[in-house]
């Protein structure tokens, strides 16, 4: 677990569904269609559906069942090592036959975080 003896405060986000729209719209070029709030420990976690004329040249096909925006905690986005392997590990889940769903994090319009 962290030590968050230095932190001032909340290390979770604080993000309203209202910026989490602006934000998949802003970044994804996704506009979100229903949004639910899911349990997490020091995270965000969002259940979203977004209408199918998704702007953002990296995905290729609308995942019907909708995605997992995740906003992580101020510790976890001070570590880089640790996010990237998070999401090579979805990357790597993406290419078995797993059935739980679309486990590739979407790239946003601007950078390609994956590949740099």
């Amino acid at each position: 677990m962290a030590d968050h003896a230095g932190l001032q405060g909340d290390i979770r986000p604080h993000a309203t569904e209202d910026d989490v729209r602006e934000m998949l719209q802003r970044l994804y070029g996704m506009t979100v269609l229903s949004i639910k709030k899911l349990n997490a420990y020091d995270d965000q976690n969002f259940h979203i559906k977004v209408a199918a004329d998704i702007r953002n040249v990296h995905i290729e096909r609308l995942n019907e069942q909708g995605y997992v925006f995740k906003i992580m905690n101020l510790d976890d986005t001070k570590n880089e090592k640790q996010h990237l392997s998070k999401f090579s590990l979805c990357r790597e889940q993406a290419g078995y036959d797993i059935r739980i769903g679309y486990l590739l994090p979407v790239t946003n319009i601007y950078v390609d975080l994956l590949h740099s």
